[in-house]
């Protein structure tokens, strides 16, 4: 499997938060309205059976959600509230991986969310998400 990232990703900038740059490195490429996320996964990404722990998808989705609510949408940070998770197949050690979402509703204090994660093209998870704005003063 090639170690070159694919075209249009390059190391997302660091947000304030060492959670994400601890368990990367993480890779970034945006296209209009849109951020997709990527990693390539390494043993410390995975169970012992070389297979991607489900923690880390889910966080790398749950990631990009809090990105897309604060960069895309211009909103203040927000708190994710519920998120759901299904798996779907294995995304093994060496795999490309990358999460992408969409908003599927945005009112004044609440966001909700679809994501996904693929390794190689191929659907590993489906999440459905809601998260909280803060409360204005």
């Amino acid at each position: 499997m090639s170690e070159a990232l694919p075209e249009g990703f390059a190391p997302m900038r660091h947000r304030g938060g060492d959670f994400i740059d601890a368990n990367g490195p993480v890779y970034m490429k945006r296209e209009a309205e849109v951020a997709i996320l990527g990693l390539r996964l390494e043993m410390r990404h995975c169970s012992p059976g070389r297979m991607a722990h489900g923690g880390m998808l889910v966080a790398m989705v749950d990631d990009l959600m809090g990105y897309t609510v604060y960069e895309i949408l211009g909103r203040k940070p927000a708190a994710t509230a519920s998120l759901t998770c299904d798996f779907l197949g294995p995304a093994r050690l060496g795999d490309w991986v990358e999460a992408r979402c969409q908003v599927t509703r945005a009112a004044r204090d609440v966001i909700f969310l679809r994501g996904e994660a693929s390794a190689n093209g191929q659907l590993v998870l489906t999440a459905s998400a809601l998260f909280k704005l803060p409360r204005q003063a």
